[in-house]
């Protein structure tokens, strides 16, 4: 009896409530084998019940993000290695062909690494983004921003967010620290990072806004790249300079409004002097980076003497020509293409008050001066050239008067304000998948087979001949239509509209 109770007291079973007892399981071989019962349970019936909480959704995304991330620069890691090892074996390919093979045997640890220290050294693209909408970013500027195989891209401050991201999350993206009084610091400071990693074999996109070469000081990158022994690639961009007058309807040369084009800035180098271009009825002036010194710029431009004196922007310089008459139209567009895009518009003589009228100014901004800013707009006006030859004096000037006021339909200014439809549902459809961007309700016909919306091409490139027989038929029939095939013109001069155009030619 004192034998079984101490048995019964060294059973760690039987001495501990807490843990289940054993119960004895079936022989396996010669040792006995004993099975926790998994059926007991210890806790007390009256013990709360622990209740799960449901995992936080977004802690799940994020981490699948993550992993996304880490495999993608994973992927781009192992294809630079590839990439690296491919370039070091064809260098070493190539100097084996023009050198011997004792030659390189007899190389010394250190002339080996000079012979190698080119075999890596990867390229820069010195890419414009365009104006900002990343529509109008060319395809390949597109394709480098969105390549696993790019691994650096040095941005301009001025690039807006709607270009960057596009840019996936694996590649390495800074942005130029530059503030005022430290442009030149920070210019030096993305050169010197673009060409270390082109040094070390990757592929560096130096990304601006607009064109890199129109204002975007492109050129002086270009020759300190070069002079580092880099040659870079320059990709063009739509400057805005063009695109940002032509998304408000302004066009910047126009028969019977204007015939030519000058581009310029408001800011010399450094912040010095400038000298603006004369006054020309036919001319369309377009001044970038001037509107923080409108008013300055303004009475460079208006007043008798050719060099002023503006109030915030000391002394802007000379005028090199005519003075502008005061009445002149002028607009100007601040942020073009993306969706805060504003254009204020006025004659220069009213323009500065316009401007303080209109709000905090959204740099980057441009001013478009000319007879071309009004060109197109109502019905239009192109014959201020036409006017200028059979009016002189004060009649040109009242007739130049006239059309102001009409243009601004009694108002002092005119402001319009963000993206047109057809762009504001652009920017919206290539921000949610900019793959399918192409893919436009505006160019698809639901009634047409899809192979019949696109115009078909032969084997090179050209669309089909006009003549089915491939033979020419020499020029144009007399009597013939240049745009209309010669059996509709028939029925082309029966028609009702052709009749009416044939009487207005015959009246004018």
């Amino acid at each position: 009896m004192a034998k079984r109770q101490s048995e019964a007291s060294s059973d760690p079973s039987t001495s501990d409530p807490t843990k289940p007892p054993r119960r004895k399981g079936r022989k396996n071989g010669t040792s006995e084998i004993e099975e926790e019962d998994l059926s007991f349970d210890a806790t007390p019936l009256n013990s709360p019940v622990p209740q799960l909480a449901p995992k936080n959704p977004l802690e799940s995304v994020t981490t699948t993000l993550r992993l996304q991330q880490l495999q993608a620069q994973h992927e781009r890691e192992q294809h630079e290695a590839e990439e690296r090892t491919k370039r070091r074996m064809r260098w070493v390919a190539q100097i084996s062909e023009y050198w011997p093979i004792e030659y390189l045997g007899n190389l010394g640890e250190g002339q080996m690494d000079e012979v190698l220290r080119t075999h890596g050294r990867g390229h820069i693209y010195l890419l414009g983004s365009g104006p900002g909408h990343p529509g109008l970013l060319t395809t390949f500027a597109y394709r480098l921003l969105t390549s696993p195989t790019t691994s650096l891209i040095l941005s301009d401050k001025l690039v807006p967010s709607s270009i960057l991201n596009l840019i996936p999350s694996s590649t390495p993206l800074e942005i130029a620290r530059k503030f005022p009084g430290n442009a030149e610091g920070a210019q030096s400071e993305l050169i010197a990072k673009a060409l270390r990693a082109a040094s070390e074999g990757k592929t560096v996109v130096r990304l601006k806004q607009g064109d890199p070469f129109v204002y975007g000081r492109g050129g002086e990158e270009v020759l300190a790249f070069r002079a580092a022994g880099c040659e870079c690639t320059v990709v063009p961009g739509i400057s805005s300079a063009i695109a940002a007058p032509a998304l408000l309807g302004i066009p910047v040369t126009q028969r019977g409004a204007a015939d030519s084009l000058v581009l310029c800035t408001g800011v010399g180098k450094g912040g010095g002097r400038v000298k603006l271009p004369g006054y020309e009825r036919g001319r369309t002036v377009v001044v970038l980076m001037g509107v923080a010194r409108l008013r300055a710029v303004v009475a460079t431009l208006t007043e008798g003497a050719r060099q002023s004196t503006g109030d915030n922007g000391g002394d802007i310089g000379d005028r090199e020509g005519g003075v502008y008459p005061p009445y002149t139209p002028i607009a100007i567009i601040e942020r073009a293409s993306s969706s805060d895009q504003r254009m204020v518009a006025s004659t220069l003589e009213g323009i500065v008050e316009a401007l303080e009228n209109s709000g905090e100014q959204r740099p980057p901004g441009m001013m478009v001066i000319g007879w071309s800013v009004l060109s197109l707009e109502g019905k239009g006006d192109v014959t201020v050239q036409d006017d200028a030859l059979s009016l002189q004096g004060e009649e040109l000037e009242r007739r130049d008067r006239e059309r102001v006021s009409s243009w601004l339909k009694g108002r002092r200014w005119i402001v319009r304000e963000g993206l047109d439809q057809a762009y504001r549902s652009a920017l919206t459809a290539f921000q949610t998948n900019p793959l399918q961007f192409s893919e436009s309700p505006l160019v698809h016909h639901a009634d047409s087979p899809k192979e019949e919306r696109f115009n078909k091409r032969d084997e090179a490139g050209w669309a089909p001949p006009r003549y089915p027989t491939g033979v020419p038929e020499g020029g144009w029939m007399a009597g013939e239509a240049p745009n209309r095939p010669a059996t509709d013109q028939i029925a082309y001069e029966q028609d009702k509209t052709y009749a009416e155009i044939q009487a207005r030619l015959r009246e004018w």
